[in-house]
């Protein structure tokens, strides 16, 4: 059973269970009056858990907007064309940067593979493309609206040239999977600002591995 932890703001932090391993990647449905939201997808093999969480949740193709990736890292976005399968009416939310290689997964898997051999691939799930037309290329000052609630696009490269973090001006949260999952950001007022919980262990989820440039953006977060 997919493990699902309500947070504050109306967002629920899904388990992706990253090639089975618990705690490690999280993903998260956010509520809007004109639909849901879906942040980071995980590798392919993680599908089962997103269905699993959207029933649960009572999310459909019909009423997810969106599905966002913070950066095309397969086990962050290896996900995303076979969860745009499903979810046929969501637009694609991805780094202007990296969006290609969502459309036209060929250099990315090449490079993967190259990475991490050909078992970790196989754990990895098959990486399908998605349409170029469902998918929204996103740069610093973009928003995603939900309509009671905007979701800005803050750039920041380090761990990636193609990282996007995205900030919840309703929970004053951010989603910034590298650097954590979701923090307070400094200077807000919001008492309980959305704090993730990593199924399990600690407050926060740190995936696979950290940022090499820390990106001046980072100031603005409580890390």
């Amino acid at each position: 059973m997919v493990k699902i932890v309500q947070l504050p703001g109306e967002i629920w932090q899904i388990d992706l269970e990253d090639c089975g391993h618990l705690g490690r990647t999280a993903g998260y449905f956010v509520k809007g009056q004109e639909g849901w939201m879906l942040v980071e997808t995980g590798p392919a093999s993680s599908l089962d858990k997103i269905l699993e969480a959207a029933t649960s949740l009572g999310i459909t193709p019909d009423n997810l907007k969106y599905i966002a990736v913070t950066h095309v890292h397969l086990d962050h976005a290896g996900g995303l064309g076979v969860t745009a399968e499903y979810f046929t009416n969501a637009k694609l939310i991805v780094h202007n940067k990296g969006s290609r290689h969502m459309v036209d997964p060929t250099r990315l898997i090449a490079g993967a593979t190259k990475a991490w051999g050909e078992k970790k691939m196989a754990e990895f799930g098959k990486i399908k493309p998605v349409a170029k037309e469902r998918v929204i290329p996103v740069r610093e000052g973009d928003i995603i609206d939900l309509g009671n609630r905007i979701i800005e696009v803050w750039e920041t490269p380090g761990h990636a040239k193609h990282h996007a973090c995205f900030y919840d001006r309703k929970t004053k949260g951010l989603f910034k999977p590298v650097a954590g999952s979701m923090t307070k950001v400094k200077g807000t007022k919001t008492a309980k600002a959305i704090v993730a919980v990593s199924p399990g262990k600690a407050p926060t989820i740190m995936p696979t591995d950290t940022p090499n440039v820390i990106n001046k953006k980072f100031e603005r977060l409580n890390i």
